[in-house]
């Protein structure tokens, strides 16, 4: 919707008030989505963080580690595909989504990350897309973007193949 504008905020409730600001914006929109895994404000189950005076706050992740909590439940969000979406009946497909799935859902935050040995088909696809794209960028991808896209390249091993 134009008329309506969406923010995400990081809290860090050390000096407490988050409930508090929590409650003054309820007061002051229309509309206001807290992410909290409590049970009591999401349907779908979830955790929240009390502090040390009996407070209750939504939970929030404090350093990367605490992503891990929860990524498997995100995770787990994507792994069915829609009857509508074009792989729906590709077992081959499927199959090969569920091995890129896997390793996302058993990577944990401090492991190395896991080498994924691509098909020569997906390289090949991959190597057309690469081509293709890059001769779009120039005319169609933001400043911003034509300004890294080189860096990645250069520093990051973003290629063809």
């Amino acid at each position: 919707n134009a008329d309506c504008y969406e923010f995400f905020v990081s809290c860090d409730n050390q000096r407490g008030g988050l409930q508090d600001a929590v409650e003054n914006l309820k007061e002051r929109t229309t509309q206001l989505q807290v992410l909290s895994r409590n049970p009591q404000e999401q349907k779908d189950g979830g955790a929240t963080l009390t502090l040390h005076d009996g407070i209750t706050v939504p939970w929030f992740p404090r350093m990367i580690r605490d992503l891990d909590r929860f990524a498997n439940q995100i995770l787990s969000y994507g792994s069915e595909l829609d009857s509508d979406h074009p792989g729906f009946t590709d077992q081959v497909y499927r199959a090969r989504r569920k091995e890129f799935a896997d390793i996302a859902f058993n990577y944990k935050h401090g492991e190395a990350i896991p080498a994924v040995v691509y098909t020569e088909q997906e390289i090949k696809t991959w190597g057309t897309i690469f081509k293709e794209l890059t001769k779009l960028y120039p005319t169609h991808a933001c400043r911003e973007f034509n300004h890294i896209f080189p860096l990645l390249i250069d520093n990051c091993g973003f290629r063809e193949d």
